[in-house]
């Protein structure tokens, strides 16, 4: 069935976010109660990929509901962030040095101890956080937000503004990745660009009829190359930090292999970049007639939800 059968509503595209709302409530309760790996993990993704739709469309919703809704998500994510960088790096480094044979039995040992005591610092942190009246409050006004009946301003059939914000997400990736930078500035871009069309693609393409795995799978090798680029990164920044006597010990052993396979994921990256292209059907919506909400029609919507 084509995208041209279906019609997006104003209720439709509310129910949808209240729907992801309450995904992303579970999700950090999961993670408040357990603060595992994997719940920790689920959490942020759902709290992100709930920001990253709200700003694809941001056209369509009351701008102070979206400012609200989007800098809680934000720091919903953030707050998470220090257990999951943690949790990252102590598996990436014993994935690396496991499979690379770098390190010296003494000295592994002593990785692990400090990647485990950076690992109880974050979840103790939080533990402290979730206790707090500003994280409960954070939640209350995340729900009052996302729930309320006034956040979609616009009204008719919606689905052509969303086809259109869609494909200004892959726009945007096709646009970071021509360039051939390969700086930390440069290759965040296109991180953020990636998350950005994949995280549209997985909830709003279903909306026209679509299947979004295929546009995802293309996504996810360009993500997965330049997250292990990243962990590689943060990884060896973290090293670097750890100063005497540890630090100057472990970077003898592990910066040119890990040197090594940062520029083994920037050749990866090279060629990701050559066989890019946009999905045919979302050319097609490029190509095609769009609908564009005017400020003017934004204003008659927001007017009339007042009222």
């Amino acid at each position: 069935m084509t995208a041209a059968r279906y019609a997006v509503s104003r209720e439709q595209l509310a129910g949808l976010i209240s729907e992801r709302h309450a995904l992303v409530a579970e999700e950090m309760r999961a993670a408040a109660r357990t603060l595992g790996i994997r719940q920790v993990h689920r959490a942020r993704v759902a709290a992100r990929t709930l920001r990253s739709v709200l700003a694809t469309l941001r056209p369509l919703l009351r701008p102070a509901l979206f400012e609200r809704g989007r800098r809680d998500l934000r720091n919903a994510a953030l707050e998470l962030g220090a257990i999951r960088e943690s949790d990252v790096r102590r598996d990436w480094l014993v994935a690396f040095i496991a499979g690379t044979g770098t390190l010296p039995p003494g000295a592994r040992q002593q990785l692990l101890v400090a990647l485990e005591a950076g690992r109880e610092e974050a979840r103790g942190a939080f533990r402290n956080h979730v206790a707090s009246l500003a994280y409960r409050e954070r939640l209350e006004r995340l729900d009052a937000t996302l729930n309320d009946p006034r956040l979609v301003i616009a009204s008719g059939e919606l689905l052509p503004v969303v086809h259109e914000r869609v494909v200004r997400r892959w726009k945007r990736l096709r646009k970071a990745l021509r360039g051939h930078a390969r700086d930390a500035q440069s290759l965040h871009e296109i991180r953020l660009a990636a998350k950005h069309a994949r995280y549209a693609s997985e909830v709003l393409l279903p909306l026209a009829g679509l299947d979004p795995r295929p546009h995802v799978k293309v996504l996810k090798r360009l993500q997965d190359c330049l997250g292990d680029h990243r962990d590689a990164e943060q990884a060896l920044a973290w090293l670097e930090a750890l100063g005497e006597p540890l630090g100057p010990v472990l970077l003898a052993h592990l910066e040119s292999p890990i040197c090594r396979l940062l520029a083994k994921r920037e050749r990866q990256l090279d060629r990701l970049r050559d066989r890019f292209d946009m999905p045919a059907d979302l050319r097609r919506w490029s190509s095609g007639a769009r609908e564009r909400i005017s400020p003017a029609r934004r204003r008659r919507a927001g007017q009339s939800s007042r009222s």
